[in-house]
């Protein structure tokens, strides 16, 4: 997820997203959901519910962004609009954090890129007294 907090209305994956509003970019696969064909990304899809309508356990990590960031996130986005096994949302999420996180603050999705294997890393990294 990416917030806006710059005072006016910003360019986030394409989106024109106004101060104080989030935007959330992913990949995903079709699969998971048969009324979706379309294997790639796909923004604002992601909620705190999965489709059993259980509630998630998510972790998370922030970092404030400079324009040169977000430059380099949006980039990031635009370039990794595939999904596949091996390319998978945690992929994703690994690939866009690690673009602008420097040194002890990259992630890892783990060696077959899961979801657990990224969640441990970002909990990992969030540790308290780690400083961003």
């Amino acid at each position: 997820m990416i917030t806006n907090l710059s005072g006016s209305t910003a360019d986030i994956a394409g989106i024109n997203v106004a101060d104080g509003k989030s935007i959330t970019a992913s990949t995903w696969d079709e699969s998971v959901d048969v009324s979706r064909e379309y294997k790639g990304l796909w923004l604002n899809l992601y909620s705190k519910l999965n489709s059993n309508g259980i509630n998630l356990q998510n972790v998370s990590i922030q970092l404030p962004l400079r324009q040169i960031d977000l430059d380099t996130v949006n980039s990031n986005i635009k370039n990794n609009d595939r999904w596949g096994y091996l390319n998978n949302c945690s992929t994703f999420a690994s690939k866009i954090w690690n673009s602008i996180a420097s040194g002890s603050s990259k992630v890892g999705a783990g060696a077959m890129n899961t979801p657990a294997s990224l969640a441990k890393s970002i909990t990992k990294v969030g540790r308290p007294g780690f400083n961003l």
